[in-house]
């Protein structure tokens, strides 16, 4: 999924208020995230924390947007 295909979802989520759209978000990028930050910090424990908080930054931009419209 390219960067502007990511964007569209999060913002078809904030649209439409349905979750549906923002588990297919966590579908797509949780597993890439997850190496990601794992590769960076070396602690489960840690990547957890900061996956769990970078998804509810997205759910929290996402109702943003939906509040604003």
């Amino acid at each position: 999924m390219e960067h502007v295909e990511f964007i569209n979802k999060v913002q078809r989520c904030a649209e439409l208020g349905k979750s549906d759209v923002f588990e297919q978000l966590y579908d797509a990028y949780g597993k890439k995230l997850y190496r990601y930050i794992y590769l960076r910090l070396n602690s489960k424990e840690d990547v957890e924390d900061v996956l769990s908080a970078t998804f509810v930054k997205l759910w929290e931009y996402v109702t943003n947007i939906r509040n604003q419209k």
